[in-house]
């Protein structure tokens, strides 16, 4: 099979289907444990619904908790409505906050609602730590009754996954030490200096070791929802996912995101006007 994960995926058992890889990328997929055989009772548990707990943050990046929830929300169910049949959602999506109140986005007047406090969690598969802003200390502090309670849910076996600056909170419980993991380029050297015992693997879009998983910027906090998707439901519940929310499958490392070549622009108005009506040929994008 030619396509492979661009993910450091040392728990075994990953997915191997939508992000090929790269010109001069090493794919970091370790082999399917127990022989390649499927263990006994794994179709039971592909289609059992699993719990989903999202973190919704004060001053957060909205999409890195709404793209979760959408792609989870969908799996199993969106496809299939869109097709005339019945729906099979495969997880069931509660959006938490430190508190129970609701929290405020930065921009655009937004307000977004929990279900419930983090405390009213008492058993949850997967958590979504998404990003909570880029004043990284005052974020800590102001969330530290977090750290405590991710720890708790990773010892009781869930799977958590940091999206974007989400990560610091994965790496302030220490789990992470020793192990891979990504964020955004943009705070990998900061990262690095924070938490020196984490084996930072920025050029990946996602990594996941021992139940704990990290993705890059903010649109890869759909890149691990679908990992994580196609890991626990299976390839064909993942690309029908996909399609349905029309989510591109072919990324591979976020490391051509930290410089943006654009070609300089032309004096005369002659080519500027070429570029304007064909920019697939200038190479421009407007």
């Amino acid at each position: 099979r030619r396509a492979l994960w661009c993910v450091a995926c040392a728990a075994g058992g990953g997915p191997s289907w939508w992000l090929p890889r790269a010109a001069g990328t090493v794919a970091a997929v370790a082999p399917r444990p127990h022989g390649g055989r499927r263990r006994r009772g794994s179709t039971r548990r592909a289609n059992a619904m699993r719990a989903v707990s999202v973190v919704l943050f004060d001053d957060g990046c909205a999409c890195t908790a709404l793209m979760p929830i959408e792609v989870f929300h969908s799996a199993g169910a969106l496809w299939r409505e869109l097709r005339g049949e019945r729906p099979e959602p495969r997880f069931r999506v509660t959006a938490v906050t430190i508190d129970g109140r609701p929290v405020r986005p930065p921009y655009a007047g937004m307000t977004m609602t929990p279900h419930c406090s983090i405390d009213e969690v008492h058993k949850t598969d997967i958590v979504i730590v998404p990003t909570s802003g880029l004043a990284i200390d005052a974020k800590l502090i102001e969330n530290s009754a977090l750290i405590p309670w991710l720890r708790k849910h990773h010892e009781a076996g869930a799977y958590l996954a940091g999206v974007c600056m989400g990560t610091a909170y994965l790496a302030a419980t220490g789990l992470l030490d020793g192990r891979r993991a990504t964020t955004h380029w943009a705070l990998s050297e900061d990262f690095q200096r924070r938490y020196p015992k984490v084996d930072w693997c920025c050029e990946l879009f996602v990594t996941e070791e021992n139940r704990l998983l990290c993705s890059g910027g903010v649109t890869a906090a759909a890149d691990v929802s679908l990992y994580l998707g196609e890991k626990l439901c299976g390839h064909e519940i993942a690309v029908q996912t996909a399609k349905s929310i029309l989510l591109s499958s072919t990324r591979a490392d976020p490391s051509g995101y930290a410089v943006l070549p654009f070609p300089p622009a032309h004096a005369a108005k002659a080519i500027r006007a070429s570029e304007t009506q064909n920019p697939e040929r200038s190479g421009r994008h407007h």
